[in-house]
């Protein structure tokens, strides 16, 4: 999914045989990412980090790094901020049932208002500032709503408020889930799994067997209860 965001407009994206990095003058961090460590030995890696500098952005650390890449990046000054569990679950299999709160309804977006509405809601789960809201308006619609885009998006309204939001990737065999997230005055009442589900019913119609994720900590009961069980960690450092 990072390597698609970084085909947006004012996205950049750098690729060596030793790592991956997205950088961007918007206010939005996971567009400044570093990831995809992967070298044949320490030395190698050491020498294009040191090439690249640390950058201003998180760096992502999962099961396929270069072993030994997390102690180097601490000894150069990062720090650990988060511990993601990987987990992924069947498609196959689900029911075509998809229930929701009463008064929600659950769509995909499709137009310029459709993604205000998305954004509201995500920027709303995380606290994230307006800036930050607007730049993904503008980073997600460079990038196409249209039925080939591989990134589609969800948002719950209840009364035509935005209370939800979800978005799937399709690609690489696999469809991942990311950007799930309620305002807090809306938690607690089913709209993160109602979004949820509708995004991974819509990948499974698209004809995808397989869903993946990195669950942040308060979030993994449900995804266990929706079928996902854990199969690795991501780890996230930051200066």
């Amino acid at each position: 999914m990072l390597d698609h965001l970084g085909t947006a407009s004012a996205v950049e994206r750098s690729v060596t045989a030793a790592l991956s990095r997205l950088g961007s003058a918007l206010p939005v961090p996971l567009l400044r990412s570093t990831y995809r460590l992967g070298c044949a030995d320490m030395a190698t890696l050491r020498a294009a980090v040191a090439a690249v500098g640390l950058g201003d952005g998180p760096w992502w650390v999962g099961p396929s790094a270069t072993p030994g890449a997390d102690a180097m990046l601490v000894e150069m000054g990062l720090r650990l901020v988060d511990e993601l569990p990987l987990m992924s679950a069947s498609l196959e299999s689900r029911s075509p049932d998809l229930p929701a709160p009463d008064g929600v309804a659950v769509t995909r977006v499709r137009s310029a208002d459709d993604l205000r509405a998305w954004a509201v809601a995500y920027a709303g789960g995380h606290a994230h500032p307006p800036e930050m809201e607007r730049a993904w308006c503008d980073v997600l619609a460079s990038l196409g709503l249209h039925d080939r885009a591989p990134l589609r998006h969800y948002v719950a309204r209840r009364g035509g408020e935005p209370v939800a939001s979800a978005t799937v990737f399709l690609g690489a065999g696999v469809a991942g889930l990311y950007f799930v997230a309620t305002p807090p005055a809306w938690r607690g009442v089913g709209l993160g799994t109602a979004v949820t589900l509708h995004a991974l019913a819509a990948a499974r119609t698209a004809g995808y067997g397989t869903a993946v994720l990195g669950a942040e900590a308060p979030a993994v009961n449900l995804y266990r209860r929706l079928g996902f069980r854990p199969g690795g960690v991501m780890r996230v450092y930051a200066g």
